[in-house]
């Protein structure tokens, strides 16, 4: 047995006595968790996580890969069942978790053209999900503690006064239930819905945008050569294979037609980087390589 001496004062009537303390070596063990099942996490995400413009993702605190869900694993949907909704009412959603395993979690925000919130979110369920406020008026619906054994969640949207084109950013994460910050698997994913006053407009847009990409090692630039088939709001994000957003900038309102612009990007690091370009809420994604 390994002994630890450690010298103590001992003042006893007026005297001062210095002796030996005997110890037994003690091995504490202490468990750092820092994951879904920890509590920081898995009462509810921290703000702005949910992949918007301007945000991060759950990578900032998982160290799982992002995942596109847009391919099915995110399922967003209206009580009406399209991608309709009405001006200035109140509807439900339900969000579907098609990769869900045993412990979930999820966040998502709504925003309008201009990146900003695009009416309001309110609770359904206040035991399964909660309502989070964040920086410039942003809300977010995210989990709870006991709704991460869910994989469907639903909540309220009161939506904008004029309707409009508005987008849902998710984030859902299927954790591995391992009590710690690693093996889980993100996915983000954005869903447009359309005032049905002018849903006729949206149809008229005919083609998309397209956009080709270029990256110049020795100025560190961003080369951007492309086409609107509509004018609208632009913006662009950089963002790594673990979801953390390097640059945003705002690029302003631009015209249809043809767009050819040059951006001075910070320094990154070797590696892939996402590049997506918003045409109002309109993602159009590429992946340059910083070598």
């Amino acid at each position: 047995m390994k002994i630890i001496y450690l010298a103590s004062t001992i003042a006893f009537a007026g005297l001062a006595w210095v002796g030996l303390t005997s110890l037994k070596a003690t091995t504490y063990s202490i468990n750092t968790y820092h994951g879904m099942s920890a509590p920081m996490n898995s009462g509810g995400s921290p703000v702005a996580r949910t992949g918007a413009p301007g945000e991060i993702t759950c990578t900032g605190c998982h160290s799982g890969t992002v995942q596109d869900g847009n391919l099915g694993a995110n399922l967003l949907s209206l009580d009406n069942g399209t991608t309709t909704y009405d001006a200035n009412s109140t509807h439900e959603l339900t969000l579907t978790f098609v990769e869900g395993a045993v412990k979930n979690g999820f966040q998502l925000t709504v925003l309008d053209e201009t990146n900003t919130m695009a009416g309001s979110l309110s609770v359904i369920d206040g035991n399964a999900t909660q309502l989070q406020n964040g920086a410039n008026g942003r809300q977010y619906i995210t989990h709870r503690l006991n709704g991460t054994n869910q994989s469907q969640w639903t909540f309220d949207w009161t939506t904008p006064e004029f309707g409009g084109d508005v987008t849902f950013y998710v984030a859902t994460n299927r954790t591995n239930n391992g009590n710690n910050s690693s093996g889980d698997v993100i996915y983000t994913s954005q869903h447009v819905f359309t005032a049905e006053n002018t849903a006729s407009i949206s149809e008229q847009v005919q083609g998309t945008s397209q956009f080709e990409l270029g990256y110049r090692t020795s100025a560190n630039e961003l080369i951007i050569d492309g086409f609107l088939h509509e004018s609208n709001v632009m913006s662009l994000n950089v963002v790594d294979l673990q979801g953390k957003s390097h640059f945003f900038d705002n690029l302003g309102y631009q015209n249809n037609g043809k767009f050819n612009q040059t951006i001075q990007l910070p320094a990154l690091s070797n590696g892939l980087y996402t590049i997506t370009i918003f045409v109002g809420n309109r993602p159009y994604s590429q992946k340059i390589m910083v070598m």
